[in-house]
Protein backbone atom coordinates (compact mmCIF):
# COMPACT_ATOMS: atom_id res chain seq x y z
CA UNK A 1 0.00 0.00 0.00
CA UNK A 2 1.48 3.53 -0.58
CA UNK A 3 0.26 7.10 -1.22
CA UNK A 4 1.91 10.64 -1.27
CA UNK A 5 1.84 12.55 1.64
CA UNK A 6 2.47 15.82 1.70
CA UNK A 7 5.23 17.24 3.59
CA UNK A 8 3.85 18.72 6.97
CA UNK A 9 2.94 15.23 7.45
CA UNK A 10 6.03 14.05 8.16
CA UNK A 11 6.17 15.96 11.35
CA UNK A 12 4.26 12.89 12.78
CA UNK A 13 5.55 10.85 16.15
CA UNK A 14 5.67 7.28 14.66
CA UNK A 15 9.48 6.09 13.51
CA UNK A 16 10.12 5.39 10.17
CA UNK A 17 12.33 3.47 7.79
CA UNK A 18 13.58 5.63 4.65
CA UNK A 19 15.21 3.24 1.98
CA UNK A 20 16.78 5.39 -0.96
CA UNK A 21 17.50 3.51 -4.35
CA UNK A 22 16.66 1.25 -6.69
CA UNK A 23 12.64 -0.66 -6.41
CA UNK A 24 11.76 -3.49 -8.64
CA UNK A 25 8.07 -2.61 -9.38
CA UNK A 26 6.02 -5.37 -11.19
CA UNK A 27 3.63 -4.30 -13.56
CA UNK A 28 1.95 -7.15 -14.66
CA UNK A 29 1.90 -11.16 -13.14
CA UNK A 30 5.40 -12.57 -14.59
CA UNK A 31 4.63 -16.40 -14.24
CA UNK A 32 1.29 -15.41 -16.68
CA UNK A 33 1.84 -12.68 -18.83
CA UNK A 34 5.87 -12.57 -18.99
CA UNK A 35 7.25 -16.08 -19.49
CA UNK A 36 9.16 -15.46 -23.12
CA UNK A 37 12.23 -14.51 -24.21
CA UNK A 38 12.09 -10.66 -24.16
CA UNK A 39 8.96 -9.74 -22.95
CA UNK A 40 10.32 -9.34 -19.11
CA UNK A 41 10.42 -5.30 -19.61
CA UNK A 42 6.68 -5.12 -20.05
CA UNK A 43 6.20 -7.06 -16.53
CA UNK A 44 8.85 -4.34 -14.26
CA UNK A 45 9.81 -1.21 -14.14
CA UNK A 46 12.74 -0.57 -12.88
CA UNK A 47 12.67 2.36 -10.42
CA UNK A 48 15.99 4.22 -9.84
CA UNK A 49 17.08 7.07 -7.47
CA UNK A 50 13.57 6.47 -5.47
CA UNK A 51 12.83 7.07 -1.68
CA UNK A 52 10.39 5.08 -0.11
CA UNK A 53 9.03 5.92 3.52
CA UNK A 54 7.50 2.85 5.90
CA UNK A 55 6.03 3.41 8.82
CA UNK A 56 7.10 0.67 11.00
CA UNK A 57 4.80 1.17 13.96
CA UNK A 58 1.65 -0.21 10.67
CA UNK A 59 4.12 -1.81 8.23
CA UNK A 60 2.39 0.42 5.50
CA UNK A 61 4.43 2.08 2.06
CA UNK A 62 3.82 5.75 3.14
CA UNK A 63 5.64 7.78 0.34
CA UNK A 64 6.98 6.23 -2.80
CA UNK A 65 8.58 9.44 -5.76
CA UNK A 66 12.20 10.12 -7.33
CA UNK A 67 13.86 11.81 -4.66
CA UNK A 68 14.93 14.79 -7.09
CA UNK A 69 10.88 15.85 -6.97
CA UNK A 70 11.18 19.27 -4.82
CA UNK A 71 8.64 17.05 -2.27
CA UNK A 72 11.27 14.45 -1.97
CA UNK A 73 14.36 16.94 -1.25
CA UNK A 74 11.99 18.46 1.32
CA UNK A 75 11.40 15.28 3.05
CA UNK A 76 15.04 14.20 3.18
CA UNK A 77 15.99 17.69 4.38
CA UNK A 78 13.62 16.83 7.23
CA UNK A 79 15.18 13.26 7.68
CA UNK A 80 18.71 14.32 7.73
CA UNK A 81 17.68 16.61 10.68
CA UNK A 82 15.78 13.33 12.71
CA UNK A 83 17.42 10.35 11.25
CA UNK A 84 18.94 10.23 14.93
CA UNK A 85 16.30 10.38 17.26
CA UNK A 86 13.00 8.98 14.73
CA UNK A 87 14.40 7.34 11.76
CA UNK A 88 16.36 5.10 9.99
CA UNK A 89 18.03 5.65 6.68
CA UNK A 90 19.18 3.02 4.26
CA UNK A 91 20.96 3.44 1.63
CA UNK A 92 20.76 1.15 -0.86
CA UNK A 93 24.18 -0.27 -2.63
CA UNK A 94 24.78 0.34 -6.69
CA UNK A 95 24.31 -3.44 -6.81
CA UNK A 96 21.28 -3.64 -4.52
CA UNK A 97 17.69 -3.51 -5.27
CA UNK A 98 14.04 -3.70 -3.17
CA UNK A 99 11.54 -5.61 -4.67
CA UNK A 100 7.92 -7.01 -3.42
CA UNK A 101 8.16 -10.08 -1.13
CA UNK A 102 7.27 -13.62 -2.05
CA UNK A 103 3.89 -14.77 -1.76
CA UNK A 104 4.17 -18.91 -1.39
CA UNK A 105 0.66 -20.34 -1.40
CA UNK A 106 1.55 -23.69 0.10
CA UNK A 107 3.77 -24.68 2.51
CA UNK A 108 3.59 -27.61 5.11
CA UNK A 109 5.42 -26.30 8.01
CA UNK A 110 5.89 -29.32 9.99
CA UNK A 111 7.73 -31.28 6.55
CA UNK A 112 10.03 -28.52 7.36
CA UNK A 113 12.01 -31.06 9.48
CA UNK A 114 12.75 -33.65 6.88
CA UNK A 115 13.25 -30.93 3.93
CA UNK A 116 14.85 -33.10 1.05
CA UNK A 117 15.14 -36.25 2.50
CA UNK A 118 12.69 -39.15 2.42
CA UNK A 119 12.31 -39.37 -1.28
CA UNK A 120 12.66 -43.23 -1.12
CA UNK A 121 9.15 -44.03 -0.57
CA UNK A 122 6.00 -43.89 -3.12
CA UNK A 123 3.27 -40.85 -1.51
CA UNK A 124 0.47 -43.56 0.11
CA UNK A 125 0.27 -47.11 0.93
CA UNK A 126 1.00 -48.98 4.10
CA UNK A 127 4.91 -48.53 3.87
CA UNK A 128 4.65 -44.84 2.01
CA UNK A 129 5.47 -41.56 2.31
CA UNK A 130 2.77 -40.29 4.32
CA UNK A 131 2.54 -43.10 6.69
CA UNK A 132 7.00 -43.79 6.95
CA UNK A 133 8.16 -40.03 7.19
CA UNK A 134 4.88 -37.24 7.52
CA UNK A 135 2.27 -38.59 9.78
CA UNK A 136 5.01 -39.51 12.72
CA UNK A 137 6.93 -35.79 11.66
CA UNK A 138 3.54 -34.20 12.23
CA UNK A 139 2.43 -36.08 15.19
CA UNK A 140 5.59 -35.34 17.23
CA UNK A 141 5.27 -32.64 17.50
CA UNK A 142 2.01 -32.61 19.96
CA UNK A 143 3.81 -32.48 22.98
CA UNK A 144 3.48 -31.35 26.47
CA UNK A 145 6.00 -28.66 26.89
CA UNK A 146 5.18 -28.10 22.61
CA UNK A 147 8.98 -26.73 22.23
CA UNK A 148 9.76 -28.80 19.10
CA UNK A 149 6.99 -27.68 17.48
CA UNK A 150 8.24 -24.28 17.95
CA UNK A 151 11.45 -24.93 16.87
CA UNK A 152 10.38 -26.37 13.29
CA UNK A 153 8.05 -23.95 13.29
CA UNK A 154 10.71 -20.69 14.37
CA UNK A 155 13.19 -22.42 11.64
CA UNK A 156 10.70 -22.11 8.78
CA UNK A 157 9.33 -19.06 9.45
CA UNK A 158 12.70 -17.30 9.13
CA UNK A 159 14.16 -19.68 6.39
CA UNK A 160 11.36 -18.54 4.08
CA UNK A 161 11.70 -14.96 5.16
CA UNK A 162 15.37 -15.34 4.71
CA UNK A 163 14.87 -16.18 1.08
CA UNK A 164 12.15 -13.54 0.13
CA UNK A 165 9.07 -15.16 1.12
CA UNK A 166 6.96 -12.42 3.10
CA UNK A 167 3.34 -14.06 2.86
CA UNK A 168 2.90 -17.66 3.33
CA UNK A 169 -0.06 -19.87 3.32
CA UNK A 170 0.90 -22.58 5.86
CA UNK A 171 -0.86 -26.46 6.64
CA UNK A 172 -0.16 -27.16 10.07
CA UNK A 173 -1.03 -30.47 11.66
CA UNK A 174 -3.99 -32.27 13.06
CA UNK A 175 -3.48 -31.22 16.60
CA UNK A 176 -5.10 -27.84 17.97
CA UNK A 177 -1.98 -26.99 20.12
CA UNK A 178 0.78 -27.26 17.91
CA UNK A 179 -1.05 -24.91 14.93
CA UNK A 180 -0.93 -22.22 17.62
CA UNK A 181 2.30 -22.69 18.06
CA UNK A 182 2.65 -21.99 14.55
CA UNK A 183 0.58 -18.12 14.78
CA UNK A 184 2.32 -17.09 17.73
CA UNK A 185 5.80 -17.76 15.86
CA UNK A 186 4.54 -16.13 12.30
CA UNK A 187 3.54 -13.36 14.40
CA UNK A 188 6.36 -13.00 16.96
CA UNK A 189 8.81 -13.03 13.76
CA UNK A 190 7.07 -11.15 11.47
CA UNK A 191 5.52 -13.09 8.48
CA UNK A 192 2.83 -12.58 6.94
CA UNK A 193 0.66 -16.00 7.39
CA UNK A 194 -2.49 -17.83 6.94
CA UNK A 195 -2.73 -20.80 8.77
CA UNK A 196 -4.99 -23.50 8.82
CA UNK A 197 -5.36 -26.88 10.77
CA UNK A 198 -5.07 -29.90 9.09
CA UNK A 199 -8.25 -32.16 8.96
CA UNK A 200 -8.22 -36.00 8.49
CA UNK A 201 -11.27 -38.11 9.47
CA UNK A 202 -9.81 -40.90 6.86
CA UNK A 203 -7.17 -42.75 5.00
CA UNK A 204 -5.07 -41.46 8.13
CA UNK A 205 -3.38 -43.74 11.11
CA UNK A 206 -5.84 -44.90 13.92
CA UNK A 207 -3.63 -42.93 16.22
CA UNK A 208 -3.09 -39.41 14.18
CA UNK A 209 -7.18 -38.78 13.24
CA UNK A 210 -10.33 -37.16 14.19
CA UNK A 211 -14.12 -37.25 13.71
CA UNK A 212 -15.65 -34.70 11.25
CA UNK A 213 -17.02 -33.13 15.02
CA UNK A 214 -13.38 -32.95 16.14
CA UNK A 215 -12.02 -31.44 12.74
CA UNK A 216 -14.95 -29.08 13.13
CA UNK A 217 -14.36 -27.74 16.69
CA UNK A 218 -10.59 -27.43 16.19
CA UNK A 219 -10.77 -25.49 12.84
CA UNK A 220 -13.08 -23.31 14.87
CA UNK A 221 -10.78 -22.78 17.84
CA UNK A 222 -8.28 -21.78 15.45
CA UNK A 223 -10.07 -19.56 13.72
CA UNK A 224 -11.41 -18.15 17.00
CA UNK A 225 -7.45 -17.72 18.18
CA UNK A 226 -6.25 -16.04 15.03
CA UNK A 227 -9.06 -13.44 14.81
CA UNK A 228 -8.34 -12.97 18.55
CA UNK A 229 -4.58 -12.18 18.33
CA UNK A 230 -3.09 -8.70 17.58
CA UNK A 231 -1.65 -9.75 14.39
CA UNK A 232 -5.37 -11.64 13.08
CA UNK A 233 -6.59 -7.66 14.09
CA UNK A 234 -3.74 -6.24 12.35
CA UNK A 235 -4.79 -8.54 9.11
CA UNK A 236 -1.05 -9.95 9.16
CA UNK A 237 -2.34 -13.38 10.68
CA UNK A 238 -5.43 -15.08 8.73
CA UNK A 239 -6.96 -18.17 9.29
CA UNK A 240 -7.86 -20.52 6.40
CA UNK A 241 -9.69 -23.88 6.21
Amino acid sequence: QQNNMSSDLFQLDPPFLVFHGTFIVPTKNPFRNCLEVGTAPECVEIKQNHFMLVDTSTGKITYFAPDHTPESQAKFHTWTCTLAEQHEYIKLAPTQMLSPGFIDLHIHAPQYSFTGTATDRPLMGPDGWLERYTFPAERSLNTDDLRKARDVYSKVVSTTLKHGTTTALYFATLHVKPTKVLCDVASDIGQRALIGKVCMDRNCPEDYCETTEENLRGTEDIIQYIRNSSAGRDGLLMPVV
